[in-house]
């Protein structure tokens, strides 16, 4: 009978350690100690998401976006939104 192998505690490795670790083991053999998470900064990252608006809307944007000190018409986009979906309320008048 095969004896059960224990995985290291990757804390107390340095990188280099861990990444030789990786290179000469085979995960599968440990599935039953790997916990499944969520990846909170995966969770929460950036995407891009294309929009098609008229050009009086963009150039309203960017003199909005001056006005208010934000870097450009997809800054100020951004945080219409933002606030819009965090505060649907708000919007809504």
């Amino acid at each position: 009978m095969k004896r059960k192998r224990r995985l290291p505690d990757f804390r107390k490795m340095t990188d280099d350690q861990m990444g030789e670790w990786i290179k000469t083991h085979d995960l599968t053999d440990y599935l039953d100690q790997l916990e499944i998470v969520d990846d909170p900064a995966d969770m929460d990252r950036e995407v891009i998401l294309p929009i098609r608006l008229k050009s009086s809307i963009v150039r309203s944007l960017k003199r909005l976006a001056q006005k208010t000190g934000a870097r450009g018409a997809s800054t100020y986009a951004r945080i219409i939104i933002t606030k819009a979906v965090n505060d649907p309320e708000a919007q809504a008048a």
